[in-house]
């Protein structure tokens, strides 16, 4: 008799314990670290290959994802109700790798490079609905919006074997974007107050470019590989349904990422 009751007070334990971070009123405080691929991607340009005879030998396309890179979120969940909660997310997302592309032509003794590195801060919402799969094992799903800033630049380096380096650094400048979030993870309590989570996430959204700036350049007029980022100080403003200046280009940034993380229960 004795054996049942401690029998069921353990599966009464475990199984509040799987649900100690769904209750109505509950707060939680997490952090979370995953990997983004992006969805689609804009055409970065192309990296050629040219040998002594002033043939082209190879062509190696590149495209750039505005959705790609580490993603690192810090977020605080709140129970509307028991199984329902909503969240609030901020989130670093850093490009990792650069696109990159990287040109040398034998014949004339150049090498050209041209890299873009962007990181972005992103303010993200959930309402979330969580279902027990097994003891010990909550799963979830979840919608909400969000808001990002996209922080941009371009960085050029032209090499000739007599003429020497030359490098430019073009600040990006990028709208805030809005951001459409659906994700959907599991919950797995190592203790009452301690919880590991794993989450698959999908963001869909486009950032627009709006004006860029060259920071430095030492780039000779009369080499127009980097145009039109030329002169240090000029700049581009971009706005659309005008005829003195270009329309600003959009770059897709949807993507899905996949994420591990922990969680603290506060109340």
């Amino acid at each position: 008799m004795k054996l049942k009751c401690l029998i069921a007070v353990c599966i009464i334990g475990i199984h509040s314990l799987a649900h100690a971070d769904v209750a109505a009123g509950s707060l939680n405080l997490g952090a979370s670290l995953g990997i983004g691929l992006g969805i689609g991607a804009q055409s970065f340009g192309s990296a050629t290959t040219v040998n002594s005879s002033g043939n082209t030998t190879g062509v190696d396309d590149k495209y750039h994802s505005m959705g790609k890179g580490i993603k690192i979120d810090v977020v605080a969940a709140y129970g509307l109700m028991d199984n329902v909660f909503a969240d609030v997310a901020i989130g670093f997302n850093g490009g990792i790798p650069a696109t990159q592309t990287e040109s040398k032509n034998e014949n004339a003794g150049t090498t050209t490079i041209l890299k873009r590195k962007f990181a972005q801060l992103q303010f993200n919402t959930h309402f979330v609905s969580v279902f027990e799969a097994v003891d010990l094992l909550d799963v979830y799903i979840g919608i909400g919006p969000g808001l990002l800033f996209t922080f941009s630049s371009l960085e050029g380096e032209y090499q000739q074997a007599t003429l020497g380096d030359y490098e430019v650094t073009v600040d990006e400048k990028f709208s805030p974007s809005f951001v459409f979030n659906a994700k959907a993870g599991a919950i797995y309590p190592v203790s009452e107050t301690i919880a590991l989570t794993g989450e698959i996430a999908f963001q869909a959204f486009s950032t627009q470019l709006r004006e860029y700036e060259v920071e430095k350049s030492n780039v000779p007029v009369n080499i127009s590989v980097f145009y039109p980022f030329l002169s240090e100080g000029a700049s581009q403003k971009y706005e659309e349904d005008v005829t003195d200046r270009p329309a600003p280009t959009k770059y897709p940034g949807s993507n899905f990422s996949v994420k591990f993380g922990i969680r603290f229960s506060i109340l």
